[in-house]
């Protein structure tokens, strides 16, 4: 995308065109209507016009006056259908078309959104391109289609006046538009300045953006009240600020010459040049009263009509530039997506198996796994523990698994299988899996725990998992029960839990998921010891039946485990059970005896 030089008027028409297509899809009748009621509202005037011709005639025919008087009436009667027609829409029906437009082009942007790859939220530029095409999705469509509806019945009603002022004196038609031709390419540069001041705003904006959510948000709440960081946020909202003032004033000097120049010829020129044209012939040769008042308000009118198309038509290409931002995000391809023929998850897994898999992040040298080589024998019931310090590896491990991300070398299988070869929706659904960095959603507690809508019929499943994570009876004396709203984000009732309640709702999710494998990252990490026995146990219990991968720091844990993994910088170093790793006595037999004092200690 160019960001310094406009678009040529055919592709900008063709990238209107595309955002306007996609507004006949998601709302037909918003784009009809407009078309229709803006042209009606355009021809008004055009219309007037015709009955002054028609009244000033009358007068110098000398014409009865109850004739002049009906064709008032009866003209004023048509004029007021019309604005009711207008109002109508414009107070009720376009206000409610307009928030259908905008919800439905919200959920475009929103799927692309969760078909992006989780790497792109890492992506500055991709996340900077989320933000302005989210931005666009709440107006620019909107913004588009009256632009296209304005120049369509711009075009239309300046033909109209063209024709009629054409046929009383051609000269009128050229004083008025040589001005208003020129201009055009005022306005093209100040849309440009106002594009770009626009652009080089935005990670300004987003970094406000930032701090508002930082400083609202009450997950942040206790650490901004406890230590002084506050004062970096408002540093950062402060750069912020003052980088957004800079670039007003850089722009906005040469946007008001622009701007001044611009109404100056499009407003005050075409009128003065033509009542000087007009005074001139009059002295040479008389004109009569109904032409010289048809020319003059036509003049007018026709200035105005030509001023607001050339503005619409700056503004098609300025909207190009925005589509852009917009076409770009809603064109972009996923890495991690099905294969053209995706086939099912089997009903049983009976192996996951990594070979020669290593693995780095995007935009980085640094490989996080290392010519990882090993099969999980889920069709065993296989409870398998995979440990090490933080920055192991053991957490990029589970996200390899769920296809969060591909390999950069190697491949993973199931049952033998490419991953990749499963239909990613269901494989991923296969998987009942909580991560350490959770997230509660303001949403009824039934909703957190099911994590889709909670139907009919799902309230037992709702409880019995809630009961083995052990905070049923916490749900149960809320106001609402498990259908309470969590967080106050939008009740004011709303429940606000501990970390721990938090987690054992979290923990509650991979019960009621009738997943084959379960998977658990640090499920137990904000819970006391005793709660934390409960839960591992409750873990055990569910998992019989189906394989379950575990990561813990808690290295008591790890005895539940049929098979211990031992992750040091990216590479398996130690595996086997939890006796054999200890006899063995390595990293891992020393790792479990320390954490065993520490405990002992704390007793």
């Amino acid at each position: 995308m160019n960001k310094e030089k406009p678009k040529n008027l055919h592709n900008a028409i063709k990238s209107n065109i595309y955002i306007l297509s996609i507004a006949f899809k998601l709302c037909p009748p918003r784009v009809i209507m407009d078309i229709a009621v803006n042209l009606m509202s355009k021809l008004v005037s055009f219309y007037f016009l015709l009955i002054i011709e028609t009244l000033v005639k009358g007068l110098q025919r000398n014409e009865a006056f109850d004739k002049l008087v009906l064709i008032v009436v009866i003209n004023s009667f048509v004029l007021l259908v019309i604005k009711g027609v207008q109002c109508i829409y414009n107070e009720k029906t376009k206000l409610i078309y307009d928030q259908i437009l905008i919800e439905r082009m919200n959920l475009m942007v929103f799927g692309k959104a969760f078909e992006a790859d989780i790497s792109c939220y890492e992506d500055a530029e991709f996340y900077d391109n989320y933000t302005k095409a989210a931005a666009e999705a709440n107006g620019r469509i909107i913004k588009v289609i009256d632009t296209i509806s304005n120049i369509l019945s711009g075009i239309v009603v300046a033909v109209c006046y063209l024709i009629k002022l054409a046929t009383i004196d051609y000269f009128s038609v050229i004083i008025v538009l040589m001005p208003v031709l020129a201009t055009s390419v005022m306005g093209k540069r100040l849309k440009l300045l106002d594009y770009k001041l626009t652009m080089e705003n935005v990670s300004h904006n987003r970094k406000k953006d930032y701090v508002k959510r930082t400083v609202y948000l009450q997950k942040y709440a206790k650490e901004l009240r406890l230590y002084p960081i506050f004062s970096v946020l408002q540093e950062i909202f402060n750069e912020a600020v003052e980088n957004i003032i800079k670039n007003i004033k850089k722009y906005c000097y040469p946007m008001m010459g622009f701007r001044l120049f611009q109404r100056l010829f499009a407003g005050s020129l075409p009128t003065i040049g033509f009542m000087i044209y007009k005074v001139y012939k009059s002295i040479r040769e008389p004109a009569g009263i109904s032409d010289f008042t048809v020319l003059f308000y036509g003049v007018l009118s026709l200035s105005g009509a030509m001023e607001v198309l050339l503005y619409n038509l700056i503004t098609l290409r300025t909207d190009s530039l925005y589509i852009d931002n917009l076409k770009q995000f809603l064109n972009h391809s996923p890495s991690i997506k099905n294969e053209v023929n995706a086939i099912p998850v089997p009903e049983r897994i009976e192996s996951i198996e990594f070979v020669n898999v290593s693995f780095s992040y995007p935009n980085s040298d640094r490989p996080v796994l290392h010519n990882i080589n090993l099969k999980l024998h889920m069709n065993r019931y296989e409870k398998v523990s995979i440990v090490g310090h933080n920055g192991s590896g053991k957490t990029t491990f589970v996200k390899l698994i769920l296809r969060l991300y591909d390999p950069t070398e190697g491949e993973i299988r199931l049952n033998g299988i490419n991953i990749k070869a499963y239909d990613l929706k269901e494989y991923r659904k296969a998987f009942g899996t909580v991560f350490q960095d959770f997230n509660i959603f303001s949403m009824s507690a039934a909703e957190n725990v099911l994590m889709e809508d909670a139907e009919p019929g799902k309230e037992n499943l709702v409880k019995k998992s809630l009961e083995k994570s052990g905070i049923l009876d916490k749900v149960l004396t809320l106001k609402k029960g498990i259908y309470t709203m969590l967080t106050r984000e939008f009740d004011e009732e709303g429940e606000v839990l501990s970390g721990g309640q938090n987690q054992k709702i979290a923990i509650a999710r991979a019960f009621a998921a009738n997943s084959n494998v379960l998977i658990m990252d640090e499920p137990s990490s904000a819970l006391d010891p005793i709660a934390e026995d409960k839960i591992w146990d409750s873990l055990i219990e569910v998992s019989r039946g189906k394989g379950a991968i575990f990561i813990s720091h808690r290295m008591s844990a790890c005895k539940l485990a049929d098979k211990i993994y031992l992750m040091e910088r990216g590479c398996i170093t130690e595996q086997g059970s939890h006796e054999e790793l200890i006899n063995y006595n390595g990293k891992y037999a020393d790792m479990f005896k320390k954490q065993a004092m520490n405990y002992q200690s704390q007793e």
